[in-house]
């Protein structure tokens, strides 16, 4: 398994609608709003992730204390100066 597989998930926003569907393509994770299309995140640092396309969404993870290195269960929106708590879906 690759080091990215542990993100690869659906995410949704609350108070709205909308899902944020993380994938894995080769090396790199992908982004993609409610089966819109996608585009490729730049990670930052451990668990911070960028888009690289003029939205200039930034996407945070966290790890389950209690299993480091399983599937992330809670991640964050960054956007303008606002970080959202995003829900996992799957």
């Amino acid at each position: 398994p690759h080091r990215y597989d542990r993100y690869h998930g659906t995410f949704g926003i609350p108070l709205v609608s909308m899902q944020l569907e993380v994938g894995r393509s080769g090396t790199a994770l992908s982004l993609g709003m409610s089966n819109g299309p996608t585009t490729t995140l730049q990670e930052m640092n451990d668990g911070s992730f960028q888009t690289m396309d003029a939205t200039g969404l930034a996407l945070e993870f966290a790890s389950d204390p209690e299993d480091p290195q399983g599937p992330i269960q809670e991640a964050f929106l960054n956007y303008q100066g606002t970080r959202v708590p995003l829900s996992r879906q799957d």
